[in-house]
């Protein structure tokens, strides 16, 4: 492991024991690092936990707090953010039909013509862990968008975290936009 893996490592553990968290929580509110590894420099990020951190190198800029986290994209109409909603028991990432009906129900108000266009298990694994990816089109206020939801469960201590990870930008941008941000969740350690 490289010293500055190591540095941003303590870094985040000692903000996680001066913070006193509670054992399932993962605050989003980033907290900015970066590391070198053969003479590049990475910018990432690390989320705090009650016993371990959560390390991650975002796609873009990542602003947030407590419960949500949100993606600066420097494109129109485009935006991504990361939200960690707590459960009473784990979700069933199995049953695709309440996966959908959840993800259709979380769309913002006024959308319109709808369409699922796909539900894929597992497309990235997110330090080991499943998850469940929903695709969709919709239109507000007569512009189309096309989504993506991601959703992961974080578990600690028999506390339960659903992990949304959201994409929504139009159309003609979607497939770029959406392997930048999939492609980053394969750096994320400590989960």
């Amino acid at each position: 492991m490289c010293k500055a893996f190591i540095r941003v490592q303590s870094v985040v553990f000692a903000l996680c024991a001066v913070q006193g968290l509670e054992a399932s929580t993962i605050d989003l509110t980033p907290i900015p690092e970066t590391y070198q590894v053969e003479g590049v420099t990475r910018k990432i990020v690390g989320f705090r936990t009650e016993d371990k951190p959560v390390l991650y190198s975002p796609p873009w800029k990542l602003n947030g707090a407590a419960d949500e986290a949100t993606f600066t994209i420097d494109e129109p109409r485009s935006s991504a953010r990361i939200r960690r909603i707590p459960l009473k028991a784990p979700l069933n990432l199995e049953d695709e039909e309440a996966i959908k009906e959840w993800v259709v129900k979380s769309l913002p108000q006024g959308s319109d013509n709808i369409s699922v266009e796909t539900i894929e298990k597992n497309p990235v694994e997110i330090d080991g862990k499943p998850t469940i990816e929903v695709i969709l089109t919709y239109g507000l206020y007569g512009l189309f968008q096309r989504q993506s939801v991601l959703l992961c469960q974080h578990t600690v201590k028999e506390e339960t975290d659903l992990i949304v990870f959201e994409l929504s930008c139009p159309p003609a941008r979607f497939d770029a936009l959406h392997r930048l941000l999939q492609k980053s969740l394969y750096s994320i350690m400590g989960f």
